[in-house]
C-alpha cells in the first residue's frame, strides 16, 4: 500500500492538472467534483477508495467544507495535493 505524500507541505493541489481540469475549477466547478471526474470516479468510488463517506463528498461538492483529515484521505486517493480542497 503507498502512503499518503506529505500534503500538508506538498505540491500545489494543481500543479499537474490538465488545463482543461483547471478552467473548470476557475468557471466555478468544485475542484472536488472536477479532480473526481477527470479521474474517472463516481462519488461512490472515491468514497470507497478514500475512506471517506460517500455524503460527506456529495456535501463538499455543494460547497460544505471538508476536516483536514478528509482533505487529506481525497488528495491521497485523487494523487493531487490536499491544498486544492482549501478555500
Amino acid at each position: 500500500m503507498r502512503t499518503p505524500r506529505n500534503l500538508e507541505h506538498g505540491p500545489d493541489g494543481d500543479e499537474d492538472l490538465p488545463e482543461a481540469v483547471i478552467a473548470l475549477i476557475e468557471s466555478g466547478v468544485s475542484p472536488l467534483t472536477a479532480v473526481r471526474q477527470w479521474r474517472g470516479l463516481s462519488i461512490e468510488d472515491l468514497a470507497i477508495r478514500s475512506g471517506v463517506k460517500a455524503f460527506v463528498i456529495r456535501s463538499a461538492e455543494a460547497g460544505s467544507e471538508l476536516s483536514p483529515e478528509a482533505q487529506v484521505k481525497l488528495a491521497w486517493a485523487l494523487d493531487v495535493g490536499a491544498d486544492l480542497f482549501i478555500d
